[in-house]
Formats: structure tokens, sequence, C-alpha cells
């Protein structure tokens, strides 16, 4: 399950903003009423999205949303008074921080915003994924070509005869052909 901590001054402010939540489906939730205590339960805990409520200007909100856009790949929702601090809302607004204005920032906006953060944190986690088994299968690719060279310095046997010695050698004992490179390698370069 999702989990989706929130950060305002008050515990009340806080039940208040998951009750909200709560609205769009089952979440998982963690709080905060400072933000010393944001930075460690984020450190912490594997989490979706960052909701931060702070009705005074306060520069640890704006400090707080910075280091989680920095340092997780959660979304975060900051609702706060934008007028009087138009710079520095752009500014975060450009690090993937979703800025809300709270005069015009209305229930049903607040249920768009928490569908469309979460919805782009778990498009970010699958592209993240695929670039990594993408990464991954690069490297055993590479890995494979390195043992046939190996095969064919130490063996004379072709390229063809390499990649399909490994390939035999993979299904006879049942194991990767990465498995088998990586044999290989061990075996003669060692």
């Amino acid at each position: 399950m999702e989990l989706i901590l929130t950060v305002a001054e008050t515990s009340r402010k806080n039940d208040s903003l998951q009750s909200a939540v709560r609205e769009n489906g089952e979440f998982d939730f963690i709080s905060a009423e400072n933000f010393s205590e944001a930075e460690r339960l984020l450190r912490q805990h594997r989490i979706s999205l960052v909701i931060v409520d702070y009705p005074i200007f306060e520069e640890a909100a704006f400090d707080f949303c910075e280091y989680a856009a920095f340092n997780s790949d959660c979304g975060i929702l900051l609702i706060c008074s934008t007028a009087d601090f138009r710079e520095r809302t752009e500014s975060l607004s450009l690090q993937g921080v979703f800025i809300a204005d709270r005069k015009n920032f209305s229930g049903t906006d607040f249920s768009a915003a928490v569908k469309i953060l979460l919805s782009v944190k778990r498009r970010l986690c699958w592209l993240l994924n695929k670039k990594s088994s993408e990464r991954n299968g690069i490297d055993d690719s590479k890995l494979i070509e390195r043992a046939k060279k190996v095969l064919n310095r130490y063996l004379n046997m072709s390229e063809e005869q390499a990649h399909k010695y490994i390939q035999k050698q993979s299904m006879n004992l049942r194991m990767s052909q990465r498995k088998i490179a990586e044999n290989i390698l061990n075996t003669y370069e060692n």
C-alpha cells in the first residue's frame, strides 16, 4: 500500500489532510508536525506522496520541500499562500514540487492533485524499473560477449560456436547465460 506523509503544524490538521486523501482510495499514513521530524520520516520510509500544509510562511517549509525533491522520488504537494513568495514557489515548481495556492485550492483540486501526483509517482517508478532492467540486459550482453571472446582466445571457438556453447551450457545446467559467462570468465581470466 502506498505511504503518504502529511506535514502540518498540528495533529488535527494532519488528520484533516489524511481524511481528505482517504476519499481517493486506501493509503497508509504517517505524519509530522515539524520539518526535522518530516526529514527523518522521509529518510526512514518509502514514501509515495508528501503533503505539506502550513498556513503561515515558514522558510523551513520551502527548505523541506526542496530537500524532499532532491532526496526522494515521491510526489510533493505544498499548500501555501503563493502571492508573497512567487519567486520561491516558482523555484520549487521547477524542482517538481506541486504548489497549490491556499486561496484558490478547493477540495476538488486537492483530490485531483493527489491523484495526479500519485499517478506520476507510479509512472516514474515504472520507468526507473524498466531502465534498470534494460541496463541489466545490456550488462548481461556485454558480459556474454566478453565470455565469447575468451572462448575464442583460449579454445579457438568461432563467435557462433561460443554463442551456442554458452546457450547449451545454460540449458543443460539450468543457469542463466549471464552466470555461465561469469563462470567462463572466472575460469579463464583468473
